[in-house]
């Protein structure tokens, strides 16, 4: 685009940010961030911060991560809370219990009924075998009334959604979704079954 003059805009941006991030491009991202304002004018959204977010949760650079949700200018603190809880999550990945004290503080400031971040934060302590830890985060969601939402899935067919819950037998077609699982896993087993065995037999030359 730079080579024929046209400038990027802000969807082009998105695209960009979520290449170096899954590229691992963290010095590349960092530089088009900073681009954005100081070369186009374009002032970031809400979705660049979260690209730039995942850039540096994946790389690890979790409090540069945290300082840069601070930085983001908005007079509603709650449109950030899907920032705060996307660096939870880097936090669990890499272990990181500091950081992850303070944005599950500042998550609960905001929602204190939402399950996700005190659900996480009991996982965080449990990876890092804080028993005593994950026992006070169960009891605090128990005081405030705080259930784990059960796992869902949905898939649209023919304009309809179907939704599925964790151990939820109640769709009116469960019997008919269960037989046609089990007639899509039975050759899956024997293929497998199959491989195993050809892997096996010793090969003689």
């Amino acid at each position: 685009m730079m080579q024929v003059r046209i400038n990027p805009d802000d969807i082009t941006f998105i695209g960009v940010l979520s290449a170096c991030s899954h590229g691992g491009l963290v010095d590349e991202g960092r530089n088009l961030f900073d681009s954005m304002r100081k070369d186009y004018g374009i002032e970031p959204k809400l979705e660049h911060y979260g690209c730039l977010l995942d850039l540096l949760g994946r790389a690890g650079l979790l409090r540069e991560a945290e300082e840069l949700i601070d930085s983001i200018p908005s007079e509603n603190n709650k449109i950030i809370v899907p920032l705060y809880s996307a660096l939870l999550g880097a936090c669990r990945i890499h272990g990181n219990v500091d950081i992850s004290e303070r944005v599950a503080k500042r998550l609960s400031d905001f929602e204190s009924s939402c399950s996700s971040s005190h659900t996480l934060l009991a996982n965080i302590y449990a990876d890092a075998e804080r028993w005593e830890d994950v026992t006070k985060v169960r009891r605090r969601m128990r005081d405030l009334g705080v259930k784990k939402m059960p796992g869902c899935s949905s898939v649209e067919i023919n304009g309809i959604i179907h939704e599925f819950l964790v151990r939820d037998s109640s769709h009116p077609q469960m019997e008919q979704i269960d037989s046609m699982l089990h007639r899509l896993k039975n050759p899956v087993l024997l293929l497998d079954a199959n491989y195993r065995l050809e892997t096996e037999i010793p090969v003689s030359l």
